[in-house]
């Protein structure tokens, strides 16, 4: 709490007061079809990582839970104002940072092989998620043509650098990241950790992407069917990670990819 309670000299308070602009920019719709879906998916491709979460139960079933909560954090912690302190990102943010404490004493406790599959929730986890949500989603906005110039992505990395303080990220895992190409860089070094997605992220990923398509079709007036929103989802997860990652992952070929705008569409 007194880390918490500290805040860094490298914090921008005008940056916290207008919240994080780049996602806030982005249509609503288009940002639920591709970011949140897109950066849970890509947590769920580190094994270690996916049989976590299955082991603390019914994550598979739970997804919808899972997708509204996820949604619920990030927005409040990008809303202006958002992560000033007792805010209800603040607030939200450090309740992630009290649940991952939570399920990884939990998980060591209940016969987790930490020498097979390291230390749970450990800080290379947590800083491979914090770029789930920064990296990925503009990766997957990018596959839909909205793309942030070189002088506007600096801003998002630096608001989600104090995220990241707040979830307990030591700095030398994220304070020299501040544009896409450094992001990229850290993530590929840490895509060399880690093993090849298994039955675990096959089933989280079909469970998200289904919880994402239902919330979708479900909505007053949608604007497609279920089938539609479906080939549509998997459309840009398969352009946003590529064939091999989503052939991994068992997402469907679809008839969306590629999307609309691409040189190779018709």
């Amino acid at each position: 709490m007194q880390q918490l309670e500290t805040i860094p000299a490298w914090v921008d308070a005008d940056l916290l007061g207008r919240g994080e602009v780049a996602s806030l920019s982005v249509s609503p719709l288009w940002y639920e079809l591709s970011a949140i879906g897109s950066a849970l998916v890509h947590t769920y491709a580190s094994p270690a990582i996916a049989r976590l979460l299955t082991q603390t139960g019914r994550l598979t079933t739970i997804a919808p839970r899972r997708l509204a909560e996820t949604g619920m954090w990030a927005g409040q912690a990008t809303m202006p104002g958002g992560l000033l302190r007792g805010a209800p990102g603040y607030q939200a943010t450090v309740q992630v940072r009290l649940l991952h404490a939570r399920i990884r004493s939990s998980a060591l406790k209940h016969g987790w092989d930490r020498a097979e599959w390291g230390v749970p929730i450990s800080q290379v986890d947590v800083a491979r998620t914090w770029l789930d949500f920064t990296l990925t989603p503009f990766r997957a906005l990018a596959a839909l043509g909205i793309e942030l110039t070189e002088t506007e992505q600096h801003c998002p990395y630096q608001y989600w650098h104090y995220i990241a303080y707040l979830l307990g990220l030591e700095d030398t895992f994220h304070r020299d990241v501040t544009d896409h190409d450094s992001a990229r860089e850290l993530g590929h070094l840490f895509d060399l950790t880690i093993g090849v997605p298994d039955e675990n992220s096959r089933a989280l990923t079909a469970a998200i992407v289904g919880a994402q398509v239902e919330l979708l079709a479900s909505a007053p007036q949608p604007l497609m069917s279920r089938a539609e929103f479906s080939d549509l989802i998997h459309g840009i997860l398969r352009r946003t990670f590529g064939d091999e990652l989503a052939d991994q992952l068992g997402i469907p070929v679809s008839s969306a990819y590629p999307v609309p705008g691409d040189d190779r569409a018709g």
